[in-house]
């Protein structure tokens, strides 16, 4: 959480508005809780809540809207499109390994952006979105996933 003093700078640390009387507390327009206070120099400060989803080390909130859908992914396939036709902008939520004898690539268009191991079963999270066009799949011979996420028709 960040304090912001009434220009809109950084406070140094949040130990200030601790220290002082909370003036306010109440939801800004999109549903985020904010503390107000004034430190010892007459400056409003105001605090954040922690949100739903916030990834305070990346400072971004993970909202995920709608459903997904899934696309299996047969041993020994080069590139397979998820989805229809793909296209940047798809979202790759994850990857669900069920058989693995060799390695997956995942490509966004042409630029490899994983390679998972040999014999990693299970979920591996993504939540990235292609930047360059359709999401692809390599598998290497008695190897299947699953792919989640939302993919152009």
């Amino acid at each position: 959480m960040s304090l912001y003093d009434s220009e809109g700078h950084e406070a140094k640390n949040d130990a200030t508005l601790h220290a002082q009387k909370v003036v306010t507390v109440c939801l800004d327009a999109n549903g985020v809780e904010r503390q107000a206070g004034v430190d010892e120099y007459g400056q409003v400060l105001v605090k954040t809540a922690l949100t739903s989803g916030e990834d305070q080390t990346n400072d971004v909130v993970v909202a995920e809207l709608g459903r997904f859908t899934y696309e299996t992914v047969a041993a020994s396939q080069t590139a397979q499109v998820l989805g229809a036709f793909g296209t940047a902008g798809d979202f790759l939520h994850s990857i669900i390994i069920t058989a693995s004898t060799g390695t997956i690539t995942i490509l966004d268009g042409a630029i490899t952006v994983a390679v998972i191991p040999a014999g990693a079963l299970g979920v591996w999270p993504f939540n990235v979105v292609s930047a360059s066009g359709a999401w692809n799949i390599t598998t290497a011979a008695d190897t299947e996933c699953t792919a989640v996420g939302r993919f152009t028709a």
